[in-house]
């Protein structure tokens, strides 16, 4: 790619065909389609709002500028015979090579000025392009003589030199301040530079580097970049403009050759970004980055790359097959440091990136096309644009639309986006599920899903899939599909469906809804199978959850929710004989920082080891009696380490020195373990109730919950739900006491009094 200056010029080709990503996403907003335009004439390929009209290009020959609303066309340029062959914007005007070269009033239509090109029809002209910038164009001139080479104002379209300069054939050249260097694409391959004002040569290598093959060159504005294919390994020259003095030579990785125009990649792909060359090897799969023009060392990374990376103001984007699929990351072009990463994307075909107001803008192609907008300071995601586009269309531009809107070129397809708070989304899931379209709800939550991570508002997307997937489980539960309801709990309490912690307070959320319901009207007979696959659920989620909450602090109603959730998952593991994991949970959500309400919590946990005591005792007792001493001491002894058996038996620590000092080969030794294990059942707490009846209540407790939920938190919309929850209340929740944290406050004071089952 031949240019004159970097800034502009390849800013157009950074983003790949991506070139008109200028937009300000809002934080938290999903851009959703609210039309779009194909027009008959061909494929829209470019395209840009300019003051009060959308300017596209479409088809081979046309440009048209169009009203915001996409209705009637305002102008329309067409060529005479050609097609127009290049396009560039300058300052809201059209740089257009189609017959001849054209700068277009885009609020007219109209030429500035015209400047001949000496085209033949479609045919091939004898002048070309070979490099522009806001003030000036290269044109290169080839006939009978040799190639010829001439600057012309992009203001006026007029001769900046006094006379077209003979050069021979170039490979190109570029424009770095007031020179322009050129190389030679004939032997021995020399790189000379003229200046912009005479076009008279300024110095001259005539032997270029060595007399080898030059293949490309490139400047950063500062320095000129001549790529050395001619060697045995191929390597990258560094020019000093001023001078024509080579100040730093870099050894590319084997393969690393310029990228192709399909995929971007060959066997290798090396390209320079503000002064810093990034190199990528097929078959080692190691990208490098060092700084130029010295060469030094920045950082090197595997990467099995899919598509060519992309750019954006000290962002690189990679595109890359890891081991959990396809990814997309984005590393700061210094130091490699991660800025941000995506996964589980699907099948990619293409990738661009572009940035304004420190957001960074990646869009992907593949099976779909969205583009995800990163906060450049913290790499958090903050929008995304959606355009229903066909599968594998291929994403060539997005730009800013009028109101705060996005125009986005998909497969030749104009798509008009409107932005929707984040807070919205919920809603359209909601309404989507309702009709029954639950295929188009999940990608919409698919595709949002991700803002979760870095927008507290945006929980309520997840908590509304979660509840429906919640409600499916539950409805084969109560069908007696009870092992495939089962498994669709474990499917959801897997670290995929649990990326963030929004995801795991609204599984917290389901799981105690549904726990409370199971002991009368889900888990009747669940069989061994089926309750094995229940507490692999739990065991997954209370795993991932505490996971999610490392350094968390306490946070209101989601830490509330997280630790109902994980506490009455415990409870249901201990009724069902598990004991032991039962407490090991409840221990780690005692320990836990976020935890609100310790002392109520420990109480609980007392319930569930008090239950526990029993059974050792029992076990203990037994083996007394069969004489089996060392077996009977050992179980008391195992019951008086449990972690958090002090706060359930007071007197535990003494009786466990006093069981330490004992002989068990002396008869009196047996003795006093007899009496210690008759003092150990005496100090157990007198309980209101059994474990049952305490869980019952509990249920009692969380349906009002429930009812809460649905009466005061959202507008009553089953008021049949509301009075039976209240009855139930009334009436049920009389067995035993639950425990205090259970019952969390109303939202809105002195409203709903009713469902706190006091």
């Amino acid at each position: 790619m031949n240019r004159i200056n970097s800034h502009l010029f390849w800013s157009m080709v950074v983003v790949g065909l991506f070139p008109n990503l200028l937009f300000a996403a809002e934080p938290g907003r999903v851009y959703q389609q609210t039309g779009q335009f194909r027009p008959t004439m061909g494929p829209i390929t470019d395209v840009r709002w300019v003051n009060d009209r959308v300017v596209m290009k479409v088809g081979d020959q046309a440009f048209q500028a169009m009203d915001p609303q996409l209705s009637s066309v305002r102008w329309e340029f067409t060529s005479k015979v050609a097609p127009i062959r290049q396009s560039w914007w300058i300052n809201n005007d059209l740089i257009l090579f189609s017959d001849d070269l054209y700068r277009l009033d885009t609020a007219t239509g109209k030429p500035k000025w015209t400047y001949p090109m000496g085209c033949m029809g479609g045919a091939s002209c004898t002048i070309s392009v070979i490099g522009m910038d806001n003030d000036s164009i290269l044109l290169a001139r080839e006939g009978k003589t040799p190639t010829e080479l001439i600057a012309i104002s992009t203001t006026t379209g007029e001769n900046i030199w006094p006379d077209w300069i003979e050069t021979g054939p170039l490979v190109g050249a570029v424009r770095v301040k007031d020179v322009v260097v050129c190389l030679s694409s004939n032997p021995p391959y020399s790189i000379f530079s003229l200046t912009m004002t005479t076009g008279r040569q300024h110095w001259e290598m005539a032997s270029g580097i060595g007399g080898k093959r030059l293949d490309r060159i490139e400047t950063d504005g500062k320095n000129v970049y001549v790529w050395v294919l001619g060697a045995a390994n191929p390597e990258l020259a560094s020019i000093d403009p001023t001078k024509g003095a080579v100040i730093g030579m870099v050894a590319l990785l084997p393969g690393a050759t310029p990228p192709n125009s399909a995929t971007g990649l060959i066997n290798g792909y090396t390209e320079v970004f503000d002064g810093v060359l990034v190199h990528w090897n097929a078959t080692s799969q190691s990208i490098e980055a060092r700084k130029l023009p010295e060469g030094s060392h920045l950082w090197k990374k595997n990467a099995q790359l899919r598509t060519a990376p992309a750019y954006a103001a000290g962002t690189i984007v990679l595109h890359s097959q890891s081991s959990n699929g396809e990814e997309v990351t984005g590393y700061d072009i210094i130091t490699g440091n991660l800025k941000f990463s995506l996964n589980q994307i699907g099948n990619i075909t293409s990738m661009a990136a572009g940035m304004l107001d420190g957001v960074i803008q990646v869009a992907l192609s593949g099976a779909r096309s969205i583009t995800f907008g990163f906060s450049a300071d913290s790499g958090s995601i903050v929008s995304t644009a959606l355009p229903n586009s066909p599968a594998n269309a291929r994403s060539t531009q997005v730009t800013q639309g009028p109101n705060g809107t996005l125009l986005q070129v998909v497969g030749g397809t104009l798509y008009h986006l409107t932005p929707e708070p984040v807070t919205q989304i919920a809603g359209l899931i909601r309404d989507l599920l309702a009709k029954n379209e639950e295929g188009r709800a999940r990608q919409l939550f698919e595709d949002v899903h991700r803002l979760v991570e870095s927008m507290p508002a945006a929980a309520e997307i997840t908590a509304v899939m979660m509840n429906h997937d919640f409600l499916v489980a539950e409805w084969s539960l109560l069908q007696g599909d009870k092992a495939g309801g089962a498994q669709k709990l474990v499917d959801l309490s897997q670290t995929t469906r649990l990326r963030y912690l929004a995801d795991a307070v609204a599984y917290a959320d389901g799981l105690s809804d549904l726990l409370t319901r199971s002991t009368t009207q889900i888990d009747v007979d669940l069989g061994p199978a089926v309750i094995e696959k229940l507490t692999t659920a739990i065991t997954q989620f209370t795993t991932r959850a505490f996971e999610l909450t490392t350094g968390a602090s306490p946070q209101d109603q989601p830490a509330q929710i997280l630790e109902n959730g994980i506490a009455r998952a415990a409870f249901w593991l201990h009724l069902r004989g598990q004991s032991d994991l039962a407490i090991n949970l409840l221990t780690q959500l005692a320990a836990a920082p976020w935890v609100t309400s310790r002392t109520e919590l420990d109480a609980f946990q007392g319930a569930v080891l008090l239950g526990k005591a029993r059974t050792l005792i029992s076990e203990s007792e037994k083996a007394l009696k069969a004489k089996e001493f060392v077996d009977a001491w050992a179980i008391c002894r195992e019951l008086l380490t449990l972690p958090g058996i002090q706060t359930a038996i007071t007197q535990a620590a003494t009786i466990r020195t006093s069981m330490d000092a004992l002989d068990m080969d002396s008869p009196k030794g047996k003795r006093d373990f007899s009496k210690l294990l008759k003092d150990l059942k005496k100090s157990l707490p007198k309980l209101a109730g059994t474990d049952r009846d305490t869980y019952t209540a509990a249920s009692c407790s969380a349906q009002c919950q429930l009812a809460h939920r649905t009466c005061v938190r959202r507008p009553c919309k089953d008021q049949r739900r509301c009075d039976e929850g209240l009855s139930h209340c009334r009436t049920q929740c009389n067995v035993g006491k639950p425990p205090q944290w259970l019952n969390p406050q109303p939202a809105t004071p002195g409203t709903a009094q009713w469902w706190q089952c006091r």
